[in-house]
């Protein structure tokens, strides 16, 4: 059995033959388990098909989070790297984040920095818990790896999921994922820290970056900070809506959807 394996949210008929064209490394001890949403019953590229360290499973199922949810139902090893059909690794990187686990065993899961020529993104090079994150610091997704053994062992296994009414295709909002997950783990009491090593390569848009939709984008943003900055967020909103008044939303506009977002999200949850 693999020590670690790269969970892979694949999404469209051409998915497989983009991580094929990716070339990820065969490394010992390390797995790549692949969920396949859309696929249209195309067939899997050679590339994969022939190699004994991939896993390819089908999905009928709809929403980012319910490709990961699947990845994580049928993951089998103990550490748990979380990525996408876009994202390129070396021996390196992959190696990087088991010894990081067996540096810090204490840890329920960790996030680390990625390589990218399309995003800049702030990391602080020291070691810090993520439940007391340095400003201006964010997570993600496929930062993120966990080590189920621990998560199995501490019977918290069941908390590792993330929502379906958040990310891409999600049934409320386009984004923001990450951000519940890590908070509902914290708020459980899970050990969470930032490792200062660069695990992967994303040279491609973040989904932020690639939504032409500020509205959606602020209503997601308004749903995500009522439940991890609850106490604070109507004067993060003023923040936010003051640094974008000469944006497409303007001041006022800025604050009615980031608004009209938290409540979406609040009403939804008392409905269920």
């Amino acid at each position: 059995m693999a020590k670690l394996q790269v969970l892979i949210a694949a999404y469209g008929p051409d998915a497989l033959k983009r991580i094929a064209d990716l070339r990820h490394p065969k490394v010992e001890d390390v797995e790549y388990l692949v969920s396949w949403q859309r696929h249209d019953d195309a067939p899997i590229p050679e590339e994969i098909a022939s190699r004994d360290d991939f896993t390819v499973l089908r999905s009928s199922s709809v929403g980012l989070c319910n490709n990961r949810n699947h990845l994580l139902l049928n993951a089998s090893a103990d550490l748990l790297l979380i990525s996408d059909d876009d994202i390129e690794y070396s021996t390196d990187d992959l190696t990087a984040v088991v010894q990081a686990f067996d540096t810090h065993p204490e840890a329920h899961f960790l996030s680390f920095k990625f390589r990218s020529e399309c995003a800049s993104k702030f990391y602080p090079d020291f070691i810090y818990s993520l439940s007391k994150a340095p400003k201006g610091t964010y997570v993600t997704s496929f930062e993120l790896a966990f080590n189920r053994k621990k998560l199995l062992q501490d019977g918290t296994w069941p908390l590792l999921k993330f929502d379906p009414a958040f990310g891409i295709n999600g049934t409320r909002f386009i984004a923001g994922e990450e951000d519940i997950l890590v908070d509902s783990l914290l708020r459980n009491g899970l050990s969470g820290l930032f490792i200062p090593q660069y695990v992967c390569t994303h040279n491609h848009p973040t989904t932020a970056q690639r939504m032409d939709d500020p509205v959606r984008l602020t209503e997601t943003k308004g749903a995500v900070m009522w439940h991890v900055k609850r106490r604070t967020r109507h004067l993060r909103m003023l923040a936010h809506a003051w640094r974008e008044r000469k944006g497409l939303l303007g001041f006022f506009g800025f604050c009615r959807a980031w608004l009209r977002g938290e409540r979406f999200e609040r009403n939804a949850l008392r409905n269920q």
